[in-house]
């Protein structure tokens, strides 16, 4: 399972306030999780007893419980969080900066000066937000769930086309190398995990625009969506 570009809040369990891991697999980007809790056992927020549990780009805040870990178990913070307490991810700070709840469904989008703003993992950096804002804007992704800013014309109109079902999507598997042309010189990175609208195809090869510079990526490490010829 994955979940992507969700908020948690007040929620509460007998264990694991928002999310409780016992089996399988799960993945979790872009998420936002605020005050919840445990009725008794361990994890205000997240509590693996089995199974693989992975957090990235994420912020979570507690109750301020000092009992209590907001991520309990053998879950992987390692990748671009952002904990009130230290157990979910490695950028702490005593308050990460969000404004109030708004959208439906809610959300909680930082405010100027947030410790989120920028900081997330490039590599998992998802296109949209959970308001379906693009991502990045600005000079990187921000932790959480909401990104922070107005989009430009040219990103907004990108995130338009993405919903097209006419429109080619694609989807890298790895960290691509992006080029000027196809087979061309390398003028960057694209992170795996990065879904972009492609508006022309060669043989083996996609032209897509990326933080605002067409390049061209391998076909070989994509997954397609959409009409892609």
């Amino acid at each position: 399972m994955t979940i992507e570009n969700s908020t948690f809040h007040r929620n509460s369990s007998s264990s694991g306030g928002a999310i409780s891991i016992s089996r399988g697999a799960l993945t979790m980007t872009h998420l936002t999780l605020l005050a919840n809790s445990p009725s008794y056992g361990e994890g205000a927020a997240i509590r693996q007893w089995d199974g693989s549990a992975v957090l990235r780009n994420s912020v979570v805040v507690g109750r301020g419980w000092s009992r209590l870990q907001d991520c309990y178990g053998n879950v992987d913070v390692s990748r671009g969080n952002f904990s009130q307490d230290g157990t979910c991810g490695s950028l702490t700070a005593e308050d990460p900066m969000l404004g109030e709840m708004t959208g439906a469904p809610g959300y909680f989008p930082p405010i100027e000066g947030s410790p989120l703003v920028d900081a997330a993992d490039a590599q998992f950096c998802l296109a949209t937000d959970q308001a379906g804002k693009p991502r990045p804007i600005g000079g990187g992704c921000d932790i959480g769930a909401s990104e922070y800013g107005e989009a430009s014309t040219m990103q907004l109109a990108s995130v338009a086309a993405s919903a097209d079902p006419r429109t080619c999507r694609v989807t890298t598997t790895h960290v691509l190398n992006f080029r000027d042309g196809p087979a061309g010189n390398r003028i960057g990175l694209v992170p795996a995990n990065a879904t972009l609208t492609a508006s022309a195809r060669e043989s083996g090869w996609f032209k897509v625009d990326y933080r605002g510079v067409s390049g061209w990526i391998s076909a070989d490490y994509v997954t397609t969506a959409g009409v892609c010829g």
